[in-house]
Formats: structure tokens, sequence, C-alpha cells
């Protein structure tokens, strides 16, 4: 398998020892905050040409963990990420994202971000299920990584469900 993500387009992601995005990014003798979002950015690219699932492996450590704030328990591990991303890509038939900030310190990552997606499937929401087939919507999320060996070792995610329901227009104000 090759990947095809800006600058990793050549790298052969069906190795079992996948190299630092700081190499494989091109990023040799930058200081690690920028090899570190370029993790970030790298990620949502994969995600909205919807490639992300296969290529868990790279962007994730073999004992990764997920908190959600819509799930009581953490993801963990590839194949509970793999199973909770093909379901994202399996409620909308597109996705764009745009990275307002990234914002690095260390290891940590902090990222606020857009999606404009749009629904082929009705939203499971934490208040009942929304009506959503073939609506626009815009998302606003934040996301705290952590990261080992330039792959997400921990995150937290959390959406504006709110704004979501509002959009759609579940909760009116």
């Amino acid at each position: 398998m090759v990947c095809q993500i800006g600058p990793l387009r050549d790298l052969d992601t069906s190795r079992a020892e996948l190299p630092s995005f700081a190499v494989a990014a091109g990023v040799r003798g930058v200081e690690l905050m920028d090899a570190n979002k370029a993790v970030a950015r790298l990620y949502f690219e994969a995600l909205d040409r919807r490639e992300i699932t296969r290529l868990v492996p790279l962007f994730f450590t073999p004992g990764c963990r997920v908190h959600l704030a819509e799930v009581a328990e953490p993801l963990l591990g590839h194949d509970a990420i793999r199973e909770h991303l093909q379901r994202q890509l399996d409620m909308y038939s597109s996705i764009r994202t745009t990275l307002d900030d990234v914002v690095a310190e260390a290891d940590r990552l902090a990222v606020r971000l857009t999606q404009h997606v749009v629904h082929r499937a009705d939203w499971a929401s934490r208040v009942g299920l929304v009506a959503a087939v073939g609506r626009s919507l815009t998302i606003r999320a934040n996301a705290l990584l952590l990261l080992e060996q330039d792959r997400i070792a921990e995150a937290w995610l959390a959406r504006d469900e709110l704004g979501m329901l509002l959009q759609l227009r579940r909760l009116r104000v």
C-alpha cells in the first residue's frame, strides 16, 4: 500500500515499521513542534480523502486511547479507532476540514477545527435520532492530542453538538 497524502505521497504504509512523520513528511531539521503540527494536518487530509481507516497504524500507536465527549468509555486500540472512523465515513457523503488553530507544546497538540459535512444518514445524537439525510452541516470541534514517536497515543475530542442540533433544527432557541 502506498500512501497518497501530500508529502507522504510515496510512503509505503504496508511496512510493519513506519518511519516517523518528521522524516516521512520531509521536515528533517525542523523543530519538533512543526513536525507534530504535520501529524494533525496529514491526519485530517487523510480523513477528508476518506483514506483514514486504512492508515490508522500510521497515525495511532497500537495502544492508543481516544476519549469522545459523547461516549462514556474511551476507544482503545487500532480496531476500535478504525471502527469509529468507518462509522463517521459512513455517516457523511463528504467531509471538508479546516484547521483553524494548531498549537504545539512538547508532545501535545491542541487543534481547533471546522468541518463541513453532508449527511448520508440520520444522526443518532445524545438527544435521539435526528433527521439529517442530505443536509449540510458545519461542525466546530476541539482536539487535544498526546503524541508518542510521531503518532497519536491519546486524544480528547469534543464537538459543538448543540450547534449541530440547532443547525439541524432539532432544537430551537
